[in-house]
């Protein structure tokens, strides 16, 4: 994944305690703008335009950070971005393009 690009998110479901560290997360079945990518040791997270939560410390990577998501729960998403809050897509695999 890369700055700029929709991905849409395939997996939504978070524990119940996150929310105290995200604030606000991704929902399943929506189409996201990357806004970075941080990558750190075999872990590789991202940041979402159209959603940003206030900086945590986290010490272990070297001070406060905004925490990014998993590149997991999204793919690369071959769809034109609409600049909404939320835009619900129907999935299909001719919309989906997954990409490492």
């Amino acid at each position: 994944m890369k700055k700029g690009q929709n991905i849409i998110c395939i997996n939504g479901d978070f524990h119940p305690d996150l929310r105290k560290f995200f604030g606000k997360l991704p929902m399943k079945d929506v189409v996201y703008k990357v806004r970075e990518v941080r990558g750190f040791n075999a872990e590789s997270g991202v940041l979402l335009e159209e959603i940003k939560n206030k900086a945590i410390l986290l010490s272990h990577y070297g001070g406060y950070l905004e925490p990014a998501f998993s590149q997991d729960r999204f793919l690369v998403c071959g769809m034109d971005y609409v600049e909404v809050d939320r835009v619900e897509v129907d999935i299909k695999k001719k919309h989906i393009i997954q990409s490492n």
